[in-house]
C-alpha cells in the first residue's frame, strides 16, 4: 500500500470511527434510554437564564420531544439536543450552549459555549431558532443572536448519533467564542514532543495567551473527564480566562478567535481515573515510586512533569499499550513505566531529564493501541474524527511536508519489512531503491525546516543580546530568550544535526536487501535504527514548532504589558510568523 498512498497511522480508522457509534446505553444509565434511536430534539417549554440541573434534565418534565422531520417548530422555551453520548442545551434566553456529557451517574456539565462579537463581550440574546435538520442521524440548528449594541450574529450547530462530539460553526458577525468551564490545566499536547500545560499561576494574568494552533485539553471532573477543543482553522488568538476563587487561583474559561467558515468541535471523553495528577516534591524525585493510580484501560498513556510558566516534559509510559506493545522507539531514559497495572515513576530519571527541581504530574491517554476497547476514546480518536488525519499526518501538513507517500522512516521501514517477509523483495526492488531515495529527501527536508527553527532561535537571542543592553528592553529580553535559546539547543542536539548523511548511508543499506535471500533480520535491525532517528527528529520538529509558537503568544503578552518594548517585540513576532509561515 506504501507506494503514491496516504500516511499509514496507527490505530485503524474504520474500527475506531466504529467504536464511536457503538451505543453502551448499559453504562449510561436507563433515563437515556430515548437517546437509543439516535439523536433527538425537544423544547423544553420555559426559557431558562441559568444551565439545567442534572435533575431537570433527567425529568424533562413539560418538554415536547419533536417528531423526525419537524423543521418548522418555534420554541417556547430552550432547545436540546440529545444523543447517548450528550446532551446539549441551547438557552434562548442568554444565548448559551450548555455541553453535559451523560455518565453512568447521570449529566454531568463539561462547558458553556458563548458566541462573542468582540473580545471580552457581553454575551448576546437569541432572536430565533430555525431547524435545518431533525433526523436521528443529526440535529443541526441555526440560531440568530442579537448583541448589546446592535449588532446580529449567527451561529449553527450540530449534533450527530453516537458521537460524544457536537459541532459549532460560527458565521456572521462572531468574532469569539467563550467556554465557561473551572479548571485546574489547560494542556496543548504535542504527539511528538512536548507537551505544553498550563496552570492558574503559569502567569500573573488575567488572560494567558496560549500557543494552540488546533485543538487543546481541558481535564475536568477530578479525573473523570477529559474536554478537547478542536478547530478546523489555525488559532490565531486563545486565551485562558483566570479567577480568583477562595481557594487561590483557577481558570474560569478560555476565548478562542473565530473566522467565517470556521467549524469549532468540542468533545467530552469521559470515564473513570481517565486522568491523574499529584504535586511532585523535590522528595518525591530521590527514588522510584507508585502511583496512586491505575490505567483503567490500555492505551498510549502520556506523563507530563509540569513546572513553572507551562515549561513541561513529556513521555509515553512503557509497558501502557497491552499484551502487543512493541518495542518503543527512542524509549531510552524514559522514567514512566506501567507495571502490570502498576504506573511507576522514576524520581531520579525525572529529575535528570525535566531540570525541575519539583512540580507537578498530569496523566492522561494520548492515543489507543491495538488493545485499547473499542468503548474507550482518547484525544487522538477526536482528532482523526473532526480533521481527519492522524498525528504523523497533522505535524507533516503543519509544516508544508505531506506528500501522497509520506515518505517518513516508519513509513517506508514497514512496508519494506512486509515485502521482506511476504519474499516480494525482490520483485519490489525498483519500488525498494525509489521509496528509500524519497525516505531519504524526505529526512533532508525536515532537517532543513528544524534547521530554520534553530536559525530562528539564533536571530531572536541576538535581538535579545542588545535589548538586554538597553534598560528599557531588559525585562522583556530576559522573558524570551530562555525560549529562543530552547530553539537553537533542540537544532543544534548531535541526534539531530546529523541525521541527514546517517540516513541516506542506511537507505544504500536498505535498498541492498533485494539481492539477499532472507534479510529479515537486518532489515529489522535497520529499521530499528531508522525509526530512532526517525523519532528524535520528530521530536526536534515539534519541539521548534511549539518554542516558536510560544515564543509568539509570550510576545504577544509582552506588547500589551509592556508598552515601552511593544515596537522591539514586533520584530521579534515578524521574525516567528515568517518562519511559522515559510514553508519552502
Amino acid at each position: 500500500m506504501m507506494p503514491g498512498s496516504a500516511t499509514r497511522c496507527r490505530g485503524c480508522f474504520a474500527c475506531v470511527l466504529a467504536g464511536w457509534m457503538v451505543w453502551v446505553g448499559a453504562a449510561r444509565g436507563a433515563e437515556d434510554e430515548a437517546a437509543a434511536a439516535g439523536v433527538s430534539l425537544s423544547d423544553t417549554g420555559v426559557a431558562s437564564a441559568q444551565p439545567l440541573a442534572p435533575a431537570a434534565l433527567r425529568a424533562k418534565a413539560g418538554w415536547l420531544r419533536l417528531p423526525e422531520d419537524e423543521t418548522s417548530h418555534r420554541f417556547r422555551g430552550d432547545a436540546v439536543l440529545l444523543n447517548d453520548r450528550l446532551a446539549v442545551v441551547l438557552r434562548t434566553r442568554t444565548a448559551a450552549f450548555d455541553v453535559f456529557a451523560i455518565t453512568p451517574a447521570g449529566y454531568e456539565r463539561r462547558t458553556t459555549l458563548v458566541p462573542l462579537a468582540t473580545r471580552g463581550s457581553t454575551p448576546p440574546t437569541v432572536s430565533g431558532v430555525k431547524i435545518l435538520e431533525n433526523n436521528p442521524g443529526a440535529v443541526v440548528l441555526e440560531a440568530a443572536l442579537a448583541a448589546g449594541d446592535g449588532a446580529r450574529l449567527t451561529v449553527q450547530c450540530q449534533l450527530s448519533v453516537g458521537q460524544g462530539i457536537f459541532e459549532l460553526r460560527p458565521a456572521a458577525g462572531v468574532a469569539r467564542l467563550r467556554l465557561q468551564n473551572a479548571a485546574r490545566y489547560v494542556v496543548i499536547p504535542d504527539f511528538f514532543g512536548d507537551d505544553m500545560v498550563f496552570t492558574p499561576d503559569a502567569l500573573p494574568r488575567e488572560r494567558i495567551r496560549l500557543p494552540a494552533e488546533n485543538f487543546f485539553l481541558t481535564p475536568l471532573a477530578g479525573g473523570a473527564g477529559l474536554l478537547m477543543c478542536v478547530s478546523s482553522t489555525r488559532l490565531q488568538d486563545v486565551e485562558a480566562i483566570r479567577s480568583d476563587t477562595t481557594e487561590g487561583h483557577a481558570f474560569a474559561g478560555l476565548e478562542v478567535d473565530c473566522v467565517p467558515g470556521q467549524r469549532f468541535w468540542l468533545a467530552s471523553l469521559d470515564g473513570p481515573e481517565l486522568w491523574h495528577d499529584r504535586p511532585l516534591a523535590a522528595a518525591d524525585l530521590q527514588a522510584a515510586f507508585e502511583l496512586d493510580w491505575k490505567p483503567p484501560f490500555p492505551a498510549k498513556w502520556r506523563a507530563n512533569v509540569v513546572g513553572q510558566a507551562a515549561e513541561t516534559r513529556s513521555w509515553y509510559f512503557l509497558g501502557g499499550e497491552g499484551p502487543d506493545e512493541g518495542a518503543p522507539v527512542a524509549a531510552q531514559g524514559c522514567p514512566c513505566r506501567i507495571d502490570g497495572r502498576r504506573a511507576v515513576i522514576d524520581g531520579p530519571l525525572v529529575a535528570e531529564a525535566a531540570g525541575l527541581p519539583s512540580g507537578t504530574l498530569l496523566v492522561y491517554p494520548m492515543d489507543r493501541s491495538r488493545a485499547t476497547p473499542l468503548t474507550a476514546f482518547c484525544p487522538t480518536d477526536v482528532l482523526r474524527n473532526t480533521l481527519g488525519v492522524g498525528p504523523c499526518q497533522y505535524i507533516l501538513q503543519t509544516e508544508g511536508l505531506q506528500t501522497d507517500a509520506n515518505p517518513t522512516p516508519d513509513n517506508v521501514m514497514t512496508w519494506v519489512e512486509k515485502q521482506i517477509a511476504r519474499k516480494r523483495h525482490p520483485k519490489s526492488a525498483g519500488e525498494i531503491r525509489d521509496l528509500t531515495q524519497q525516505m531519504s529527501e524526505h529526512v533532508g527536508h525536515v532537517a532543513e525546516r528544524i534547521q530554520r527553527y534553530g536559525a530562528l532561535g539564533r536571530s531572536v537571542q541576538a535581538l535579545c543580546a542588545e535589548g538586554e543592553a538597553g534598560g528599557p528592553l531588559r525585562s522583556a529580553a530576559a522573558t524570551l530568550e530562555p525560549i529562543s535559546a530552547q530553539l537553537r539547543r533542540s537544532a543544534a542536539a548531535a541526534e539531530v544535526a546529523a541525521v541527514p548523511q546517517r540516513v541516506s548511508q542506511l537507505a544504500v543499506q536498505v535498498a541492498a536487501l533485494v539481492e539477499q535471500t532472507d534479510p529479515r533480520a537486518e532489515c529489522q535491525r535497520l529499521g530499528a535504527e531508522l525509526r530512532a532517528i526517525g523519532a528524535a527528529q520528530d521530536r526536534a520538529l515539534a519541539n521548534g514548532r511549539r518554542a516558536a509558537r510560544w515564543l509568539s503568544a509570550r510576545a504577544a503578552m509582552l506588547a500589551a504589558d509592556d508598552p515601552p518594548a511593544a515596537a522591539w517585540v514586533r520584530k521579534v513576532q515578524a521574525l516567528v510568523d515568517a518562519t511559522l509561515q515559510d514553508k519552502q
